[in-house]
């Protein structure tokens, strides 16, 4: 195997390994050589060091024994004598053990230890004599015995243990001169092979790194010229090692970079062959003669489905004879363009035999393909055209990825080809189209000449028709007043008359007044009828929503048709419950279209009954009038809500009327989203029945309510004694001579001091000089009106709180009632069948709510706590009693009363600390009940929180106005309910 092929991670392997022997090599001489120097240090040790130490030991013992024998001698003390005895047997004993230690270790000839050692025991022998001699007491002989003898031994022995302490010497010195010798060898030998292993480490690394970079910069450099884009360079490692690996990496890379960068370039001719032209044929040549380039494909064609869509035909052919080329069937999928419609995607057809079908005729003769490759053209999942391609050579696989990705460039080419076609076609056509509309257009301009008189002729007359709907509505509210005022007039003086000369003229005279008096008040119903209606065509009928009680309002409208149903002996039943809920809508209409429906029903009915009900279906109110009358003929009923419309029209009918009143309800209902059907069968009855949302739509302009809707006020008539008011003095401020005299009548009868101004100007200087209780004022009057009246008075201190009450003949506008909203009037009251009832009732509720306003009770400061605290909840409604009554826990004592009457009955029995009272009760309303209250003087300091569904604008306002000392909506906020009461009852436990 050659070097370059083996794997870089051998070559390492292999040239790491060879320095590890080397390494292993080092070590083991090293630890050899180590071994030796050891082996001559423990030798050293062993023999000479431990031999010379022996020695040593051996001369200092004999010695010492020598030294302890003269002191033994010269020592006369028994005692110490023994303990040098004993002394001398330690020493004998120490150089018995040295001498063995000798023989055991002692390198040289032992007849010199042996010399040493027969000396010592010589020497050993005359020391015991020597001793045993002085034991006896013969010092002197063992003096001379030790002195003689003694020392000749001694110096025997000396002389034999020196010898063989040279020795020993001389032996470490011979080990000394191995050790050092052997260093040096084993110095030298490491250098030699620190510096052979240094050196076969860089010639190992540089053979390493040449095999490496050298292979690293060969592909480096072609990789530079791929960036320098020659694309045709390659790697010509071939290596089997991991750069030949990566060399061949790389060179298959630059094969696909190539193979792609030819497959985009391709595309992108096929792309721009796409573009650039207005025409389906010069397109088609270029598209073909791009795709037979860039494919090697050697004949072409393209078929179009035609305009029926059922046939492909041959549109443009390259290498074929075009005459011999067919046609073929959308639907049938015959031939090899079968596959294609089918699956609606591009088929090549390969494999093909020599004796093939397959042959297309040429202009030299016929062209057998090796293969053929068809592309459908799609739009919207439909194959609108086929590109079929031949080649005898067959087809790569970069031509199909070359056709795979130009597919949807071809679909979008080809379509927006066809399409500029199509294009081009309509063009010509509008082209031709329009030359035929500008000569008409030519018509035209004469026409549109005429036609521009014409509109500004129209346009003059719509000025004069604005300007006749001005003067119209103008008319009409002029109309309003100046029929009204003759009118009230006759109305108001026959009244007076009817009371000045009752029981004062004969009977039948007194009728006359009666007949006067009924049919002026019919004539003024029907001008308010009309008036209403013009009101209503002409678009000026405001729409004013507020939230009510269907049941109270039925309750108030009973009571005006109480004395003709009594007269007529028919029953009238208020059968609305009290689940109907409060409804939002224009009170105002709502009112006129009930009393309408329960007056005709009255009207019409001889005897019986007249019931009026509700259900509640889907968040709709459906109110029904029932009545036991004479019935409506069926043929007639899509009449009766029509002008001027009576079942019987008939100059001898039996009941009169002007056939304006359902047209009016049928307008109202529109206006309110609400729905009106009918049901009777003639001589039974009928059912009119109004369906009306609970909430309105808002599909009109929601505005702010009416004067009436400000401030809500008790609807029943109340029983007032005239001696309620005497001392009160009233300023009529009025034109009319009529007006006021029926209104002096009336005021009289209630022992109310008057004055009477009969212009603007003639009231101020009253007012200035004496200041009234009360003002009713009169709107239209000569040089200053009756709004720049009140705007006096309001504007001055001293009469900006003086209550008034409007009294006018007038249609009100939106801004005029706002007008008279700025400046705080009371009570607002139509001109004409002036009720006395109601007025005096208006007038005696101007009074309280001024001095509910002047006289607020004051209540204590220090907070009752709620453990001892009563409090008394005036609600008709279960279901809200249960709310407040949660919501105030169960500390306080809590009376309930369901009407006001209940109320005021168990006031007397035990009054409470506070008042939650409901505005909408049936019978006396809340208003009634707070007026009551006012009234007792020892119910007058309790304060009184309103509780009610009223939440329109100014509803709050009107309440608290009207002398109530707090205010809840209703549904009921927990967090505002508890903050409300928390100022009057100390919330936390006592």
């Amino acid at each position: 195997m050659r070097f370059q092929n083996i794997k870089i991670k051998t070559k390492l392997v292999m040239g790491f390994g060879v320095i590890l022997i080397m390494v292993i090599i080092l070590g083991w001489l090293a630890f050899s050589q180590t071994s030796r120097i050891w082996q001559d240090t423990r030798n050293l040790y062993q023999h000479p060091f431990t031999v010379n130490i022996a020695v040593r030991e051996i001369k200092s013992n004999t010695l010492a024994m020598h030294r302890s024998v003269k002191d033994a001698i010269l020592n006369e003390d028994k005692t110490s004598t023994d303990i040098y005895i004993h002394n001398i047997e330690r020493y004998k004993t120490n150089v018995y053990k040295n001498f063995d230690t000798v023989y055991m270790l002692y390198l040289g000839n032992k007849s010199t230890i042996d010399s040493a050692y027969n000396a010592f025991q010589k020497w050993i022998l005359i020391s015991d004599t020597t001793i045993m001699l002085c034991q006896e007491g013969r010092k002197k002989e063992a003096a001379f015995r030790s002195t003689h003898l003694g020392n000749m031994y001694h110096g025997l022995l000396l002389e034999a243990v020196d010898n063989l302490q040279d020795f020993a010497m001389q032996k470490a010195k011979s080990f000394y001169s191995s050790a050092e010798n052997r260093k040096k060898d084993l110095k030298t030998q490491l250098w030699v092979i620190i510096i052979f292993i240094f050196l076969l480490t860089i010639l190992i690394s540089l053979a390493i790194l040449r095999e490496i970079l050298s292979p690293l910069k060969e592909l480096r450099k072609v990789t530079e010229k791929h960036r320098d884009g020659q694309y045709d360079t390659r790697s010509k490692n071939e290596s089997s090692n991991e750069i030949g690996e990566l060399a061949s990496s790389f060179n298959r890379m630059a094969d696909r970079i190539k193979f792609e960068m030819i497959i985009k370039n391709s595309t992108t001719e096929i792309s721009d062959a796409l573009i650039g032209y207005e025409h389906l044929k010069p397109f088609a040549k270029s598209l073909l003669g791009i795709l037979l380039s860039k494919t090697d494909s050697n004949v072409g064609a393209i078929y179009f489905l035609n305009e029926e869509n059922s046939i492909f035909e041959p549109y443009f052919t390259v290498g074929l004879d075009v005459n011999n080329i067919r046609s073929f069937s959308a639907d049938r999928f015959e031939g090899e363009f079968g596959c294609v419609l089918l699956e609606k995607k591009m088929v090549k057809i390969t494999s093909i035999p020599d004796d093939t079908l397959f042959n297309f005729p040429t202009i030299t003769g016929t062209f057998k393909p090796k293969e053929i490759l068809n592309i459908p053209i799609l739009l919207s999942d439909q194959v609108i055209a086929i590109i079929s391609l031949s080649s005898i050579h067959g087809y790569s696989h970069e031509t199909m990825e070359i056709i795979r990705l130009s597919e949807k460039n071809l679909a979008a080419g080809i379509n927006s080809m066809l399409a500029s076609e199509k294009i081009h076609i309509y063009s010509q056509k509008l082209n031709q189209q329009n030359k035929t509309l500008s000569e008409q257009s030519a018509e035209l301009s004469l026409q549109t000449n005429e036609l521009q008189e014409q509109n500004a002729e129209l346009e003059m007359q719509k000025v004069q028709i604005d300007e006749a709907n001005r003067l119209k509505s103008e008319f009409l509210s002029s109309m309003s007043h100046e029929l009204r005022t003759p009118l009230n007039a006759v109305i108001a003086l026959t009244s007076v008359l009817s009371k000045r000369l009752k029981d004062k003229i004969p009977t039948e005279e007194y009728s006359f007044l009666d007949i006067i008096e009924r049919n002026g008040k019919s004539l003024l119903a029907l001008i308010n009828d009309i008036l209403d209606l013009s009101r209503i065509e002409a678009g000026k009928t405001e729409i004013q929503y507020r939230i009510f009680s269907l049941k109270e309002e039925v309750d108030s409208i009973l009571l005006t048709f109480r004395t003709q149903a009594e007269t007529k002996n028919i029953i009238l039943q208020n059968n609305i419950g009290t689940d109907i809920p409060q409804i939002t809508t224009d009170l105002n209409m709502c009112q006129h279209i009930l009393q309408n429906l329960i007056g005709n029903a009255v009207k019409f009915t001889d005897n019986g009954s007249v019931e009026i009900s509700a259900l509640l279906v889907d968040n709709k109110v459906h109110v029904s009038i029932k009545d036991t009358g004479i019935g409506i003929p069926k043929d007639q009923i899509p009449n009766i809500f029509e002008e001027f419309r009576q079942v019987d029209g008939t100059s001898s009918r039996r009941h009169e009327g002007t056939g304006l009143g359902l047209a009016i309800v049928d307008r109202y209902c529109r206006l309110i989203d609400a729905e009106m059907e009918v049901e009777s069968e003639l001589g039974e009855g009928s059912i009119f029945t109004m369906i009306l949302p609970i909430v309105p739509s808002m599909t009109h302009d929601v505005h702010d309510v009416n004067i009436d809707n400000n401030f809500h006020y008790p609807k029943i008539q109340q029983d007032i004694k005239p001696e309620t008011f005497s001392g009160k003095s009233i300023l009529i401020i009025e034109d009319s001579e009529p007006a006021i005299i029926q209104l002096s009548e009336i005021l009289k009868e209630h022992k109310f001091m008057i004055n009477i101004a009969r212009n603007g100007l003639e009231a101020l200087e009253l007012v200035k000089q004496n200041i009234p209780d009360a003002i009713i004022l009169d709107l239209m009057m000569p040089e200053m009106d009756g709004f720049d009246v009140l705007e006096n008075i309001r504007g001055s201190k001293e009469t900006s709180k003086i209550p008034v009450l409007i009294l006018t003949a007038k249609y009100l506008s939106k801004g005029e009632l706002k007008r008279l909203t700025e400046n705080n009037i009371h009570q607002l009251i139509q001109k004409g069948d002036i009720n006395k009832g109601d007025l005096i009732t208006s007038i005696n509720s101007m009074f309280t709510i001024q001095e509910i306003k002047t006289k607020k009770p004051k209540h204590s400061n220090s907070l009752i706590k709620k453990d001892d605290a009563t409090i008394l909840i005036i609600e008709d409604n279960p279901d809200n009693i249960k709310t407040v009554k949660v919501l105030l826990g169960e500390s306080p004592d809590i009376m309930v009363a369901m009407n006001g009457s209940e109320a005021l009955e168990k006031m007397k029995i035990k009054k409470p600390d506070l008042i939650l009272l409901d505005i909408s009760l049936p019978g006396m309303d809340g208003f009634g009940v707070l007026d009551e209250i006012k009234k007792d003087e020892s119910l007058v300091d309790i304060p009184v929180i309103a509780l009610t569904a009223k939440a329109m604008k100014g509803d709050r306002e009107a309440i608290l106005n009207y002398g109530f000392d707090e205010y809840i909506s209703k549904p009921i906020d927990s967090n505002v309910f508890e903050e409300t009461i928390e100022k009057w009852i100390h919330l936390g436990t006592s």
